[in-house]
């Protein structure tokens, strides 16, 4: 069969393009054109002498294909159990089922075959994968604060008694170190090395063999009193109740912060340090600057500004954008993620969705637009999304004053027809007017590149892909471009070389 272009059928394999020549070979008087060409590099076939098949391999079952005889399992072979006797002439016959009732079912046995060299791998050879040493995972709680799992039939009062005769790790490690010898000279964390927990009854026991490590459950840096609570049983043996860990030169604290205040442990503050820098990654500026704000209201900082002065730029980081927003500048360039804390200082209500996962992400709140407003998967010109009229998404929709659509570029057109016609239906019951914009009067930017990439259709040409844009569809008209011309990475703190270097690098 003749192909104008290369494309992958719905197994996954690829059809090669095949042009129609008008060159032939006749082979044994028959015909032979480009249709019977199998896929060859001629590279290959001089520098090897021998015919080597060449296959594209995009999907699982191209690659199972290439190495079938690793991927194909196991020998086996089907065996028929019979029992024999011997008759007069010393010939073996099999008893007949008029005989003897037989299973016909249990008669056939699949059995795997191992040979001698998978047998011999098999006794000798490394194992594929080990874990050592086992982890043994230890809770922290404060007092009558510990998690109690209890089934939906039990009531109240039940569950409220099994609370206080069954031990957490945390409680029974107390009644340990009162029980046995070596446990007072054991830390929590160490406590698993040489004693084993029994979740039944809810006791430790002495270990008689294996190697465990303990890993004290993790503990956010703003989480009061468990955290120092955490922190001192890092420390101290021995405890028999939390009394214990609060007492320090044979006095007891009110709270495990001042009985950890009082050892001077904190007096370097590079824990400090890192918990910060830890949380400057995945946390927003407000987020910092009320961790900052426990920090010290809790913990005994020795040296407050040094800790400022060395954290203040990713605690100050949206500054900039409230300056923006005081002085009104018109000619300020600004970011989808600045755009939308824009409209949300002015109370307003956004939506940011994108084409992808990976890009939702990146939006704070963001969502995929197919699971923002029920896109159907499958599409055609006249199909309209999931959103219903009294539902909690098309009471939002209805106040809603923008919409984000970041990646515009990779969805096709019908999605945005789609998601207009439901717009528009929506809309039109507080205000028939509305009914007659685009996307029912709501503002909507879309933000993307169209050459960076296009809506994927699968075995589509060039031409059906470009048809298929959003520049293609009938809302193109109503939309106003905004061409991005200014450098934002020159803007940074650079040198003067590495702004010359980009700047170069733009332009090329």
């Amino acid at each position: 069969m003749y192909n104008s272009h290369t494309y992958f059928d719905d197994c996954g394999f690829p059809i090669y393009k095949r042009r129609k020549t008008g060159i032939t070979v006749k082979k044994k008087g028959i015909d032979l054109d480009n249709r019977y060409v199998v896929p060859y590099n001629r590279d290959l076939l001089i520098r090897f002498q021998c015919h080597t098949n060449l296959e594209i391999c995009k999907s699982s079952g191209s690659l199972k294909y290439m190495f079938k005889y690793c991927l194909k399992g196991h020998d086996t072979a089907t065996m028929c159990l019979r029992k024999k006797t011997n008759n007069k002439k010393g010939c073996t016959t099999t008893i007949t089922p008029e005989k003897r009732s037989l299973d016909e079912v249990k008669k056939y046995l699949d059995r795997r075959y191992v040979c001698a060299s998978e047998a011999s791998w098999r006794i000798f050879g490394f194992n594929i994968h080990s874990r050592w040493p086992s982890v043994e995972r230890l809770p922290i709680h404060l007092l009558n604060d510990k998690h109690v799992s209890f089934k939906g039939s039990q009531n109240l009062q039940e569950v409220f008694d099994n609370a206080g005769t069954k031990k957490s790790k945390l409680e029974a490690w107390f009644n340990a170190n009162k029980i046995y010898a070596e446990a007072p000279n054991l830390t929590y964390s160490e406590f698993p090395s040489k004693f084993i927990w029994h979740p039944q009854p809810g006791i430790w026991k002495q270990r008689k063999r294996g190697d465990v490590i303990g890993r004290l459950a993790e503990v956010h840096s703003s989480s009061g009193e468990l955290l120092y609570l955490c922190m001192l049983l890092l420390m101290i043996k021995g405890v028999v109740c939390f009394d214990d860990l609060k007492t320090v030169n044979d006095h007891v604290y009110n709270s495990f912060h001042e009985a950890y205040a009082v050892l001077g442990i904190l007096q370097n503050d590079q824990q400090w340090h890192e918990a910060i820098g830890e949380n400057a990654h995945t946390s927003m500026p407000p987020q910092l600057r009320a961790m900052f704000v426990n920090i010290l209201v809790y913990s005994p900082i020795s040296h407050p500004r040094s800790l400022w002065e060395a954290h203040w730029g990713c605690m100050s980081d949206d500054i900039l954008l409230v300056r923006r927003h005081l002085t009104g500048n018109p000619n300020l360039c600004l970011s989808d993620i600045e755009i939308q804390n824009y409209a949300l200082a002015e109370h307003k209500i956004v939506l940011p969705v994108a084409s992808c996962g990976i890009a939702a992400v990146l939006l704070p709140g963001g969502r995929t637009a197919h699971s923002r407003f029920h896109i159907p998967l499958k599409l055609d010109e006249n199909c309209s999304t999931g959103l219903r009229h009294g539902t909690d998404i098309s009471e939002l929709l209805q106040r809603t004053d923008l919409i984000i659509w970041d990646e515009a570029p990779m969805h096709h057109r019908h999605d945005f027809e789609c998601v207009d016609r439901s717009l528009r239906d929506i809309m039109s019951v507080i205000d028939k007017n509305r009914a007659k914009k685009p996307f029912g009067g709501i503002t909507i930017v879309f933000g993307g590149d169209f050459r960076q990439i296009l809506p994927v259709i699968p075995k589509a040409s060039r031409v059906e892909v470009v048809c298929s844009t959003l520049n293609k569809s009938k809302l193109w008209e109503s939309c106003e471009v905004f061409l991005l011309k200014q450098n934002m990475r020159i803007n940074a703190e650079n040198s003067d070389l590495e702004n010359k270097t980009i700047a170069d690098f733009s332009k090329w």
